[in-house]
């Protein structure tokens, strides 16, 4: 079970018992899985209505500080943490809608049992002053769990939504991603390899110090991405030394950009698909410019690291869709679309 069919098998179940569990199993849950899929400021503002009156303040900040992605936004005024204690300020206001800031700090359970005890005393027990003002913070103790129970619910809706669509795409992510490995394993495997070799490049340049200059491992990463396109060009149009398109381009070995153009146009039989697919192959080209460029000036490694990998993946990509217009062609013997 992949880790979002996890998170969202969560919210189904939070979402099914919702009714028939208690409102802080319910917040606890939703923490959770707001800690789950990075939801930060939802997490935070959840975990202020189960934490009670007082308790040492740096064990406090500490515990709040385990649920952010990134603790040093702690002090930042519209980061999550501070948009969250925003929050629940607003919504613990004793008197809502006037000047009185006063806050309810009590935690859910807290009120439940503050609900017993008045529960026990009896109204008889009371003078009509004092019935009157629990009655009136019975009723904003009231108002505060419905608002909570509110907002997670909403919240709950919200994240199954959301990793309902990133379900699919992953889906289909990954039925593509099983098409190419399955290409590359039947067509080209020594291509699999050369794959392989980038990749673990990329992830040795990742492991690396921060803030330093192009490491060599991106450099490698890259030339093996060029390594792996003519490859793929040698594997569908094998150079022909002295051999030019009818405009003159060159189709010998070095020019395995010119083949593979040359071959995208005679393998399919759709003028669009082909523009398309040379398309794709020409922004492989411009992130290998723009990594050459990058290099040159001696960029830091995080930015050239990111464009080093949506290179890579690109290549991945490009590699996948010339080898599937090769295997149907191999297949019907005429132009694949």
């Amino acid at each position: 079970m992949t880790s979002t069919a996890y998170v969202r098998d969560l919210i189904s179940t939070a979402l099914q018992e919702f009714d028939d569990r208690p409102l802080t199993a319910n917040v606890r849950r939703a923490i959770r899985i707001a800690n789950l899929v990075g939801d930060t400021q939802t997490a935070i503002r959840l975990s202020y209505e189960l934490r009670d009156i007082g308790g040492d303040k740096t064990s406090n900040i500490r515990d709040v500080q385990r649920l952010m992605a990134d603790p040093g936004t702690w002090h930042d005024p519209s980061g999550p943490a501070s948009m969250a204690l925003e929050g629940y300020l607003a919504d613990r206001r004793r008197s809502p809608g006037t000047r009185d800031d006063t806050i309810l700090a009590h935690s859910l359970d807290h009120m439940d049992f503050l609900d017993r005890v008045f529960a026990e005393i009896g109204d008889e027990k009371i003078s009509d002053r004092q019935w009157t003002e629990q009655l009136g913070i019975d009723s904003r103790f009231n108002e505060i769990r419905s608002t909570v129970r509110y907002r997670v619910f909403m919240a709950l809706c919200g994240w199954e939504r959301q990793l309902s669509y990133q379900g699919v795409r992953e889906r289909i992510f990954s039925a593509q991603r099983a098409r190419v490995d399955q290409l590359l394993a039947q067509e080209a495997p020594h291509l699999m390899d050369m794959f392989n070799v980038a990749f673990r490049r990329l992830a040795e340049a990742a492991g690396g110090q921060p803030g330093v200059a192009v490491a060599e491992e991106l450099s490698q990463a890259i030339t093996s991405c060029r390594r792996i396109l003519k490859a793929v060009a040698d594997h569908v149009y094998p150079p022909t030394p002295g051999a030019t398109t009818e405009t003159g381009a060159k189709l010998d070995d070095p020019a395995y950009r010119n083949r593979l153009r040359e071959y995208t146009k005679q393998a399919i039989d759709s003028g669009s698909v082909a523009a398309t697919v040379e398309a794709m192959i020409a922004g492989v080209y411009d992130r290998f410019a723009t990594l050459d460029r990058l290099s040159s000036k001696g960029v830091h490694a995080e930015l050239a690291l990111e464009e080093a990998e949506w290179c890579a993946l690109n290549t991945y990509l490009v590699c996948g869709e010339i080898l599937r217009i090769h295997e149907r062609r191999s297949v019907s013997g005429s132009p694949a679309c």
